[in-house]
């Protein structure tokens, strides 16, 4: 698992530095938009040096962990660097050449990260979904974690055989 982990954080990371990285084809005439440039001192950060990444609070697992293992881990705390989403962003912060100290969490709850308006972080982090109203007031990055939705259920159950969203509709359903 940890192995899967970090080639998925390395992969993750690899895209990000291949999209700051030029073309080598070149076009017969006409000009081309300048590539951005990655490098860490070309980037316009919230604080110079400083990399600020925003999550909620409490940040859960297995996409953040705490101290103890299942606990949620608290973004004001000092970072366990353990969880999904927190070593996504560290692999990042590593490819863009910041350091572990370079880098700074600060709280960001969910409905606030993709609201219109000035951010306090440089890129936020926090299971937030793409929704085209959500794309008119922030960038989206490409997706490092793909969701397939599913409905478990306790086998010879009666809404063990509903076959169709229509058919749970008469049932009561937990969801995260």
């Amino acid at each position: 698992m940890r192995k899967a982990l970090t080639l998925l954080v390395l992969a993750a990371g690899l895209l990000l530095a291949a999209g700051c990285g030029g073309d080598d084809n070149e076009s017969a005439g006409g000009t081309t938009e300048p590539t951005a440039s990655c490098d860490k001192a070309s980037l316009e950060l919230r604080t110079a040096g400083q990399l600020t990444i925003g999550t909620d609070n409490p940040a859960f697992p297995p996409w953040f962990e705490g101290t103890k293992e299942f606990d949620p881990w608290d973004p004001t705390t000092e970072p366990t660097k353990k969880g999904y989403e927190q070593e996504v962003a560290y692999g990042i912060a590593k490819e863009l050449g910041f350091t572990d100290a370079e880098v700074k969490w600060t709280v960001v709850p969910f409905n606030q990260s993709f609201r219109p308006g000035p951010k306090k972080f440089d890129f936020d982090i926090n299971q937030i979904s793409y929704k085209p109203e959500r794309a008119k007031a922030v960038d989206f990055s490409d997706s490092y974690y793909d969701v397939e939705q599913a409905i478990v259920v306790l086998d010879g159950t009666p809404i063990a055989k509903a076959k169709s969203i229509d058919e749970l509709k008469d049932f009561k359903l937990g969801a995260q």
